[in-house]
């Protein structure tokens, strides 16, 4: 899939009301039924810390597993691709079966509202069981567990290779949770038990006063998220008095990052097949995920069969063909009766079609959301060059005690000025009274899109079209 491979994230902590929330604003009031209620409204918590590759493996499991995760008891993938997925040497298993042995024992628990609007309690350890025998990782979870890590509200799709940029356990806390409400545009507000519950730092007495905390945790966290991810999060604050009592995060998409070129090398990297996969199919993450599942006999046969076709002006979509292909191996000699392959062809027109929607309407986002914040950096320039050196300063200077910014974002400003990425939200937001900035509709009108939010949102359903294919 262009764009780069997609997995699940685990969401650390989503409260009943905030969900409630969401579904009034992705849904209209009628179809707000009891059922959906019951279905949708579940507050999950990890009441653990967990380590960086814990958490990329709670991740990595859930990806491989989510599509049976109703239909089988076990699920299994193998070893080489996990290490692969957790960021694991695939030469230290140990490693591997420790941090496995953890998530037996990591427990989490979640509420279900009934029709009757009554609460129901459960609890069950992230992973029941497993087994590693002959480079195969076999493992279990709790059914009733598995019903909601498959709900859809609960956990949402995130790039594979965002996972892999990330260096902090708390930078991915927190970009998994704000993720999931970027079509919102905001996370729910939280107090400050529930960030540090959602940190893992409940059970911690480090960082207990909020400045410490948004100093060692979160300013690094966010800056770090804002650099590596394809989001920009802003926190904002909520005060009782002069304390603050609770924080929430804005959330955009980050029109600096696309969704491709995320993936980091690998020995797998190296090796030919490789280097012929990313000729036909240029996804690295998706080349060294069918590698290790399928090895690299079964893809040199189908890269052979699809160049071949190829070669013969037989294939409209190279990149979707050769990925139905490895899947579907049509070298087998079930694959080869003419039924079976008329059903796979139009299954591979159909995402071919797809394909093709979602990388164009992607594409034309980004240029749409670059070029809005070209025009807004050239108006704010504008204006600001209007004032004297002595309201330049002064300027400069309110508009940096106005904002909790971080240091990375501080020495972005001063080594760019109006043109820092990094602080762009906030200038926008400063500015607004002081001079007339852009709108982005009247931008993305040169593009001949009059409405980019059910642009956006229309971009997403066939994002989710594509995975059901």
């Amino acid at each position: 899939m262009k764009g780069g491979e997609i997995i699940l994230t685990f969401s650390t902590y989503l409260y009943t009301h905030l969900i409630h929330v969401n579904q009034r604003i992705l849904m209209p009031k009628n179809q707000l039924s009891k059922q959906t209620v019951k279905k949708h409204v579940s507050a999950i918590h990890i009441k653990a810390k967990l380590s960086l590759v814990q958490r990329k493996m709670v991740n990595a499991l859930l990806f491989n597993s989510y599509d049976s995760l109703l239909t089988a008891d076990e699920h299994s993938l193998p070893v080489p691709l996990l290490c692969e997925l957790v960021g694991i040497d695939g030469n230290n298993i140990s490693h591997l079966k420790r941090a496995l042995k953890s998530l037996t024992t990591t427990s989490i628990t979640w509420d279900v509202l009934d029709d009757n609007g009554d609460s129901s309690w459960s609890f069950a350890a992230l992973l029941s069981g497993g087994t590693i025998k002959n480079g195969v990782c076999t493992y279990r979870y709790d059914k009733g567990l598995a019903k909601e890590l498959y709900n859809p509200e609960i956990y949402s799709r995130i790039n594979l290779g965002v996972i892999k940029k990330i260096k902090t356990s708390h930078t991915l806390v927190l970009y998994e949770n704000c993720y999931r409400f970027i079509s919102i545009g905001h996370t729910g507000w939280w107090d400050i038990e529930t960030l540090r519950d959602i940190m893992g730092l409940s059970e911690s007495k480090s960082y207990s006063a909020f400045k410490d905390l948004n100093k060692h945790v979160l300013k690094p966290a966010i800056a770090e998220v804002n650099q590596v991810s394809n989001i920009i999060i802003e926190m904002e604050y909520k005060r009782t008095g002069r304390a603050i009592s609770g924080v929430r995060f804005l959330v955009r998409s980050n029109p600096q990052l696309s969704f491709d070129g995320m993936q980091e090398e690998s020995e797998i990297d190296k090796t030919p097949i490789f280097k012929r996969f990313l000729k036909i199919h240029d996804n690295k993450t998706l080349a060294r995920k069918m590698i290790a599942e399928f090895g690299e006999e079964q893809i040199a046969k189908n890269l052979d069969y699809v160049e071949a076709q190829i070669a013969k002006g037989k294939v409209r979509s190279a990149p979707a063909f050769l990925k139905s292909s490895i899947q579907n191996n049509f070298l087998s000699e079930d694959a080869r009766t003419a039924e079976r392959r008329k059903v796979l062809e139009d299954k591979a027109q159909q995402m071919r079609i797809l394909e093709t929607t979602k990388s164009e309407r992607e594409s034309k986002a980004i240029k749409i959301e670059r070029a809005y914040s070209m025009v807004c950096i050239e108006a704010i320039e504008a204006a600001f060059d209007s004032y004297s050196a002595e309201e330049q300063k002064t300027l400069k200077g309110e508009f940096l005690q106005g904002e909790d910014f971080g240091s990375f974002q501080i020495k972005d400003f001063r080594q760019n000025g109006w043109g820092s990425r990094m602080i762009l939200p906030q200038a926008i937001k400063f500015w607004i009274g002081r001079t007339t900035l852009p709108k982005i509709s009247d931008v993305s009108a040169q593009f001949g899109i009059t409405d980019f939010e059910s642009y956006k949102a229309e971009t997403l359903k066939v994002a989710r079209e594509l995975e059901k294919a």
